[in-house]
C-alpha cells in the first residue's frame, strides 16, 4: 500500500468456511484481517483496535447485523470505517436498505473476489482522502507536532485508560521565554526556527507513549502516561536544560532561548482532563513570574513563600477588573445623534463611550474617530449612532482578575475594554488605565517618587496657575466681544477659532481645580493598595 499505510479489515461472519475464504484472498493483497462471528464479538474488537474496513454478513443468523452498522455510525472512532454489507439477498431493494442503514457498499454474499477488491480499492480513496484532510487539521504546520485539537482527542483516551485502571499520569505545559521579543527583533520567520528547534527537543526527548502537541503561541503541551509528577518535572527540567543550551543562527548572531515549565500530576480530585492541564498551566505561571528558565512542580505552590515572592513582582496580583476600571460618565444612547455624540465628547473631555440601549444594556461603543467621516457629510450631525457605532465590543465582567485584561492588552492592538455588570456597562479599562495603576503600584512600595500635583509643587502655586489661567479667559473674552462690536460681518472663522480658545482655557482651568486635590485622592489609592495588600 501507499505510504506505508496498510489497512486493518474486521470480518464479521458465522460462516467459518467463508470467512477463511475471504480472509486468505484478502490477505494475499496486504490486507491485514481479523474476524468476528457476531455483532458483539465484532463491537469488542472496533473499540479494541478500528479497522479501516468492516465486511458485515447481512443478515447475520442471531443478531442484527443492521443495528451493527448503525451502530458504527454512532460511535466516536479515530478513523472512518468504509463499510461493506454481504447481503443474502441481492437486488435494488437490499442495496437501497442497506445503504440508508449506513453502509458505503452492499454486495452479494458471496461476493466475486475482483468486485470485492474494487469496491475496497474505491473506498481506499476515500481513506486515503480521509488521512490527508486528518494530517491538515492534527499536524501543526510550523513543528511538525500534534495541534491542540488533535493532542485533546488523543488525551481524552489515555485520561480515560489512566482513570479507569489507576494509573498514574501527567502534564507538563511548556513557555517559550521571551518569544515576542524574537518576533520584533528578527522577524516571524525567525520566530518558526525557534518553534521548530523546541519542538524538536520535545520530540527528541519523548517516549511512544508521550503526547506532544503545540498548544497556541510559543506555548506546548506534553501528556506522559505512566508518569508522577517527580518524573515528568525530571523530563521537563531535562527538555529545559537541553533548549537552553540551543544556539540559533538569528540575525548574523548565535541566539540563546530558554524556556519555563509547569507540571501537575493527575490526582483522583482532578476528574478532567481540562483540571490537570490546567493546574500545570498554574505551575507555569509561577515559573514565569519567579524568574523563568525553571520548572515549577503544582504540588509546592503551597509555598506561601514562593507565591509571595512571586506576588510582589506582579502589580497586578489581587486586583479585579473593579479595582483599576475608570467609573464611567453616563453613556450615550444608541437614538442619539452625532451632534449630539460631539458635544458628549467634548463636554466631558473623553474620545470614546459606551453605547446603550433603551434598557441601559451595552450594545456598541462609539469614538471620535467614528465621528470624523460623518463632518463633511450633508446632514450627517443628525444621523443617529447607531448607525456608525462599532458593535464589536471587548468586553470584561468586573470579577475579571486585572492580569488577564492586561494580558489581552499586550497582544491586541485595542486600546480599551468596557467592564459589564449583567449586560450594564458600569466602567472602562484602558492602556492609560494599567499604566496609573502601575505607577500607583510603584509609588506604593518606594520605587519611584510621587508625581507633583498639575499646576506646581505646592497649593499656592496651583492658586496661581488658576488666576494665570482665569486672566487669559478674560483676554480672550474681551477680544471676542470686542470683534463683535465692531462688526457684524465677522467672518465666521475668527470667531469658531475664539470660541474654541476660550472653551480650552475653560477645560484647563476644570483641570487644574481638580489637580489642586488630585494628591490626596492619588495618597487613598496608594494607601488602599497597601492595605488591599
Amino acid at each position: 500500500m501507499k505510504d506505508g499505510f496498510w489497512p486493518k479489515v474486521l470480518l464479521v461472519e458465522s460462516d467459518e468456511s467463508q470467512a477463511q475464504a475471504v480472509s486468505s484472498r484478502l490477505a494475499t493483497c496486504r490486507y491485514e484481517v481479523r474476524t468476528a462471528a457476531d455483532s458483539a464479538a465484532a463491537v469488542r474488537e472496533i473499540e479494541r483496535d478500528c479497522p479501516h474496513y468492516l465486511l458485515v454478513q447481512w443478515p447475520l443468523p442471531g443478531t442484527d447485523s443492521g443495528t451493527l452498522c448503525s451502530k458504527i455510525r454512532e460511535m466516536e472512532l479515530p478513523n472512518y470505517v468504509f463499510v461493506i454489507l454481504l447481503a443474502e439477498q441481492g437486488g435494488p431493494q437490499a442495496a437501497a436498505e442497506g445503504l440508508n442503514l449506513g453502509a458505503d457498499e452492499v454486495l452479494p454474499r458471496p461476493a466475486p473476489a475482483e468486485e470485492l477488491l474494487a469496491r475496497m480499492n474505491a473506498g481506499a480513496r476515500m481513506l486515503s482522502l480521509e488521512r490527508r484532510l486528518q494530517r491538515m487539521i492534527s499536524v501543526d504546520p510550523v513543528t511538525g507536532l500534534a495541534t491542540r485539537r488533535a493532542f485533546l482527542a488523543e488525551a481524552r483516551r489515555e485520561h480515560g485508560r489512566a482513570v479507569r485502571y489507576g494509573r498514574t499520569m501527567a502534564c507538563v505545559m511548556i513557555d517559550i521565554d521571551f518569544f515576542k521579543r524574537v518576533n520584533d527583533s528578527f522577524g516571524h520567520q525567525a520566530g518558526d526556527d525557534v518553534l521548530k528547534a523546541v519542538a524538536e527537543v520535545l520530540a527528541g526527548s519523548s517516549r511512544a507513549s508521550d503526547l506532544v502537541c503545540r498548544y497556541g503561541g510559543e506555548e506546548f503541551c506534553a501528556l506522559l502516561p505512566e508518569t508522577d509528577e517527580d518524573g515528568a518535572a525530571e523530563w521537563a527540567d531535562r527538555v529545559r536544560d537541553t533548549i537552553s543550551r540551543l544556539r540559533l543562527p538569528l540575525g548574523g548572531w548565535p541566539i540563546a532561548v530558554t524556556a519555563s515549565a509547569g507540571v501537575a500530576e493527575w490526582l483522583s480530585e482532578t476528574s478532567r482532563l481540562e483540571d490537570m492541564i490546567e493546574l500545570a498551566d498554574q505551575a507555569l505561571l509561577v515559573a514565569k513570574e519567579s524568574g523563568r528558565d525553571r520548572v515549577v512542580r503544582h504540588s509546592i505552590l503551597r509555598d506561601s513563600a514562593l507565591l509571595a515572592r512571586c506576588n510582589e513582582r506582579n502589580p497586578f496580583h489581587g486586583a479585579t477588573a473593579r479595582d483599576v476600571m475608570t467609573p464611567l460618565v453616563p453613556c450615550l444612547k444608541e437614538d442619539e445623534t452625532v451632534g449630539e455624540a460631539t458635544d458628549f465628547f467634548l463636554r466631558f473631555r473623553i474620545a470614546a463611550s459606551p453605547v446603550v440601549d433603551g434598557r441601559g444594556k451595552l450594545v456598541g461603543i462609539l469614538s471620535e474617530k467614528d465621528l470624523i467621516p460623518l463632518m463633511t457629510m450633508e446632514r450627517g450631525w443628525e444621523r443617529p449612532i447607531r448607525d456608525v457605532m462599532r458593535g464589536n465590543i471587548v468586553c470584561y465582567g468586573e470579577e475579571t482578575p486585572a492580569q488577564k485584561i492586561c494580558d489581552f492588552f499586550v497582544r491586541s492592538a485595542v486600546r480599551r475594554v468596557i467592564i459589564v455588570d449583567d449586560g450594564y456597562p458600569v466602567g472602562i479599562v484602558s492602556r492609560g488605565t494599567m499604566l496609573r495603576w502601575y505607577r500607583n503600584w510603584l509609588v506604593a512600595r518606594g520605587i519611584v517618587a510621587a508625581a507633583p500635583a498639575p499646576g506646581g509643587d505646592g497649593s499656592a502655586e496651583s492658586h496661581k496657575s488658576l488666576l494665570a489661567t482665569s486672566q487669559l479667559i478674560l483676554q480672550e473674552a474681551e477680544k471676542l466681544c470686542s470683534e463683535l462690536r465692531e462688526t457684524l460681518g465677522t467672518p465666521l472663522g475668527p470667531l469658531i477659532r475664539r470660541a474654541s480658545n476660550l472653551e480650552e482655557l475653560n477645560n484647563d482651568l476644570l483641570v487644574q481645580a481638580q489637580s489642586i486635590t488630585s494628591g490626596a485622592r492619588r495618597e487613598g489609592s496608594e494607601c488602599g493598595i497597601r492595605n488591599a495588600e
